[in-house]
């Protein structure tokens, strides 16, 4: 039997209607400046009209007081924020070039623009408020979320030196040595490695918003009648 979400106190209600409200706000804006723009930068306005539209719902979920999953909700609100501020600042920024560039220059520009690492933060926020409303005081979920994150953390930094450092060069380099052959065996290993530490940190994660199991009831040792 899963356990009903928990209910949200009133001061985190309070916050996440201001940052829902916020949220909208920041995306209206990030949508009439992307619109301006000369020319128009059509994928930013419409990612920016998603995060606008995801602030509202976020401040109305906040107003009603009657979501049954609160935490879940927010985790869908924070994903849509994250992902369209991602994709959309993204466009912009290679609209702003002017000229082609390379992934790691546009990934470059896209951590140093102000609307992109201000509606993460906003996202970042909404997920904080989500994972502290879902596991709630349990030092045992906490556990198990802190060590899922940890085994995910080599796999994110390879896959981070792979897009920002081009280390697909030095993977799919050409094999014309036994030092070559030496650097595919590497990879193959480490590669089965990464598939193992994401297993297991899927596994802990899912295993912290798991709802615990109930024990089962102790049969009345009082003879009946």
């Amino acid at each position: 039997m899963t356990a009903p979400d928990p209910v949200m106190s009133p001061t985190l209600i309070r916050t996440v209607g201001l940052l829902g409200a916020f949220t909208c706000l920041i995306g209206v804006v990030g949508a009439i400046l992307a619109l301006l723009s000369s020319p128009p930068v059509w994928f930013a306005v419409g990612f920016q009209t998603i995060i606008a539209l995801t602030g509202l719902l976020t401040a109305l979920m906040a107003r009603s007081r009657t979501t049954p999953a609160p935490s879940l909700a927010l985790v869908c609100f924070a994903g849509a924020v994250f992902t369209s501020a991602t994709l959309g600042r993204f466009s912009a920024v290679l609209a702003a070039a002017g000229e082609p560039i390379g992934t790691t220059d546009a990934l470059l520009r896209l951590l140093r623009d102000p609307w992109f690492l201000a509606q993460n933060a906003l996202a970042g926020l909404l997920g904080a408020i989500a994972i502290f409303t879902a596991l709630g005081r349990d030092p045992r979920t906490w556990r198990k979320l802190s060590l899922g994150l940890v085994c995910a953390v080599p796999v994110v930094a390879a896959a981070g030196w792979v897009i920002a450092f081009n280390g697909d060069e030095v993977i799919l380099a050409p094999v014309d040595s036994a030092l070559g052959i030496v650097r595919v065996v590497v990879v193959c290993l480490a590669c089965i490695a990464a598939a193992i530490l994401l297993s297991i940190s899927a596994h802990l994660v899912i295993g912290a918003f798991s709802p615990t199991p109930e024990a089962p009831a102790k049969p009345d040792p009082r003879p009946t009648q």
